[in-house]
C-alpha cells in the first residue's frame, strides 16, 4: 500500500508540473513540429531506378552445355555460373563507373538555389563550368557559387570547404575565366538555358573524377538478377529523374562496349 500511495503521490506531483510549466511543453512541440516541416520543405524527393540484362551465355557443344547447366545448378547459393559472375565483376569495376562519369560530366554537379531550397540541376543549368577531363583527374573539389546579376553579368565566388575562400570576382562578363588557389583554370560560361536579366545563384560541385566516381558507386546496386538466372539486377538513387535513367543506361552502354572490345 505505501508503494502505490507513493505512485499516485509521485504522479499528481509530475501532473501538477506539467500544468504550471505548460507553456515550456508547448514550445518545444511547436520547434520540434517547425525543424520536422522546414526538413520536409528543403529535402529534396529521392528515386529509385531498377534495371536488368540479360547476359548471353557462349554456345559450346552439347557436352560441354549439358556440364555448365550441371555446375550452374549445383553452384554455391545457387546463382550464376562463371560467365555470370565475370560479368557482374566488371559491371562492378571503379573503371566502369568512372567512364560513365566523364561521359556525363557528373563530376560537374549543378544546383539551383531557390530559398532555401537546393534544386537538382541536369542538362538545364544556366550555366556551365568548362574544364578538360584530363585536368579533372588532378584537381582538388571546389564548389563555386554563381551569382547571375539582371545586368547579364555574375559574381563569381569558388569555396573548398564550407569556409575557405579560393577564388572570388564580382561583376564578370560570361564567358569568365576562374583560376582557384586550388589549381585548374575552370571557364563558366552560358548555357542554351540561360535566360537575360535573370537573377539565380546557381551552385556547382565540381569533383575529381574519382572522387565522384566513388560518391556514385556507393549509390549503386549491382547483384545477380535472380536465382538460376542469367541476368544482371542495377539499382541507383538519385534525386533527379532523367539523370537517374541516363546513368542506368550509360552504365548499360560502357559495358556492352567494354565486352564488344574484349571480344
Amino acid at each position: 500500500m505505501e508503494n502505490n500511495n507513493e505512485r499516485i503521490v509521485d504522479l499528481s506531483r509530475t501532473i501538477y508540473e506539467i500544468k504550471k510549466h505548460w507553456y515550456y511543453y508547448a514550445i518545444c512541440f511547436v520547434l520540434f513540429v517547425g525543424f520536422g516541416a522546414f526538413y520536409m520543405y528543403k529535402k529534396n524527393p529521392v528515386y529509385m531506378f531498377r534495371a536488368n540484362m540479360l547476359i548471353e551465355q557462349e554456345s559450346g557443344s552439347g557436352a560441354n552445355s549439358a556440364a555448365a547447366a550441371m555446375m550452374k545448378s549445383f553452384s554455391m547459393g545457387g546463382f550464376g555460373g562463371g560467365s555470370v559472375d565475370d560479368e557482374l565483376l566488371l559491371m562492378q569495376s571503379h573503371s566502369i563507373v568512372k567512364q560513365v562519369v566523364t561521359e556525363l560530366k557528373l563530376n560537374r554537379l549543378y544546383i539551383d538555389r531557390v530559398g532555401v531550397k537546393n534544386l537538382p540541376l541536369y542538362n538545364d543549368s544556366p550555366i556551365e563550368i568548362k574544364i578538360p577531363d584530363a585536368v579533372l583527374d588532378t584537381i582538388v573539389g571546389v564548389t563555386f557559387h554563381v551569382y547571375l546579376k539582371e545586368n547579364g553579368k555574375a559574381d563569381i565566388v569558388a569555396k573548398k570547404g564550407f569556409f575557405e575562400t579560393v577564388f572570388e570576382s564580382a561583376d564578370q562578363q560570361l564567358p569568365a575565366t576562374a583560376t582557384p588557389s586550388t589549381g585548374g583554370v575552370f571557364v563558366v560560361d552560358k548555357t542554351d538555358k540561360y535566360v537575360p536579366g535573370e537573377e539565380r545563384h546557381i551552385i556547382v560541385n565540381v569533383s575529381d573524377n574519382d572522387g565522384a566516381t566513388e560518391d556514385y558507386m556507393k549509390n549503386i546496386f549491382i547483384d545477380y538478377a535472380s536465382t538460376k538466372s542469367n541476368g544482371i539486377r542495377m539499382e541507383l538513387e538519385d534525386n533527379h529523374k532523367q539523370r537517374g535513367l541516363d546513368v542506368l543506361n550509360k552504365m548499360f552502354e560502357v559495358f556492352n562496349r567494354r565486352r564488344i572490345d574484349e571480344n
